[in-house]
């Protein structure tokens, strides 16, 4: 169990997406520290700047190679749970290299 608020970030290039996602999670969890990236930019900011409890990835991220971010956060953002959307088949055929482990597929 957390102790304090958690914080979580949301990475989806769908402004459309991301901001509804944001409310869901604003409502579920009480006092939610959330940070959405929609590009590149704001993702090296938030990395840069942040620690999270759980980051989210949306299944088409249309701004990187999706094959790479899974990495690049596990290595950006140790200790963070990594939660990719998408299709079962879609994650393991793009994502998962050996001895790469994450939090969690929806």
């Amino acid at each position: 169990m957390m102790s304090s608020a958690p914080t979580i970030l949301i990475i989806d290039s769908n402004v459309s997406d991301s901001k509804p996602c944001q409310l869901v999670l604003a409502r579920t969890f009480k006092d939610v520290a959330i940070s959405i990236a929609n590009d590149t930019p704001a993702l090296a900011e938030v990395l840069s700047s942040q620690r999270f409890d759980v980051a989210t990835v949306s299944p088409k991220i249309a701004w990187d190679d999706r094959s790479r971010l899974p990495l690049i956060l596990k290595q950006s953002l140790p200790g963070t749970a990594l939660i990719l959307f998408g299709h079962e088949s879609d994650i393991v055929k793009k994502t998962i290299n050996p001895g790469f482990a994450f939090g969690g597929c929806a």
